[in-house]
């Protein structure tokens, strides 16, 4: 049977179980953030994506302007789970469109990067 709510409680079970921490220097495996359970934006949006992944979910991660979110296919359109809950950057992610044009999508099995626009 399909889960409707398979999205909404995978994105949950990494806010409730995982520390957000600022580490804009260092990239860690998968493996790495579920042993150690705390990562930034870059080591939990490539553990939420490559679990929706794993549990058969559309997801991929955006990067722009230093932070990377995730974006998922769920009730027929796209919708971002962020994972960086301090209300101070939330302002900034809230300025309209921060999300709609990232500078690259990683999705698991490849990566894009946006064209150019002249």
């Amino acid at each position: 049977p399909r889960d409707p709510n398979k999205i909404r409680r995978i994105y949950r079970h990494i806010i409730k179980n995982y520390t957000y921490v600022i580490d804009p220097h260092r990239w860690q495996t998968v493996e790495e953030t579920i042993k150690t359970r705390r990562g930034d934006c870059k080591s939990l949006s490539l553990l939420l994506m490559s679990l929706l992944a794993s549990a058969g979910c559309d997801a991929y991660a955006g990067i722009s302007n230093g932070h990377m979110w995730v974006v998922a296919f769920e009730n027929n359109r796209w919708k971002v789970l962020e994972l960086d809950r301090h209300p101070a950057r939330n302002k900034i992610y809230a300025i309209p469109g921060f999300y709609d044009y990232p500078l690259y999508k990683i999705y698991p099995d490849r990566s894009e990067r946006r064209k150019r626009m002249n």
